[in-house]
């Protein structure tokens, strides 16, 4: 299965500009890249989802992938201890997504805490709502938005804390 997922993002990358193209291809590099970060290939992941990201800013059709794909790139930048690098992507992540146009670091943690429990509590509330019923998770549209955006959330508060808990040291 992971091969042809590879596979399927080679193809697609090379298939041409259409916007229908570019999909496919912007979501197949974007699950290779996720593969790449489970498999710890974080420079692969790196060049897979910062392609994705290059190819979802080509067009405006595509303008709802950046965010994810900007969450993800954060992630990859924290997983290697590069926090700086992690929080800008975070800032742009937040941003595409519909979450804060400013910068965080302007917020106290006291605030920047309990943004980050709003958001968790609208995410386990839209996952109770949805207990009953049976199916994979939203492929697109709002509920993948909010997720995504929750998601970053709890990646920044996990940076602040890991940054708070430094400071402490």
């Amino acid at each position: 299965e992971t091969d042809l997922v590879f596979k399927l993002q080679y193809h697609w990358t090379r298939a041409g500009d259409s916007p229908e193209v570019l999909a496919k291809a912007v979501h197949y590099l974007t699950l290779a890249g996720d593969q790449a970060i489970l498999d710890f290939s974080l420079k692969e992941a790196a060049q897979l989802h910062g392609e994705a990201l290059a190819l979802a800013m080509k067009t405006s059709a595509l303008a709802d992938k950046r965010g994810s794909l900007q969450r993800r790139m954060a992630r990859r930048h924290y997983l290697q201890g590069e926090a700086a690098l992690a929080r800008d992507q975070l800032h742009l992540a937040l941003a595409s997504l519909g979450g804060e146009a400013r910068p965080l670091d302007q917020l106290s943690d006291r605030q920047l805490y309990w943004k980050f429990q709003r958001q968790k509590a609208k995410r386990y509330l839209r996952i109770f709502a949805k207990a009953q019923q049976i199916g994979p998770p939203p492929a697109e549209g709002p509920e993948l938005q909010r997720n995504e955006l929750a998601m970053a959330y709890e990646l920044l508060a996990q940076l602040s804390l890991q940054e708070h808990s430094i400071l402490q040291a």
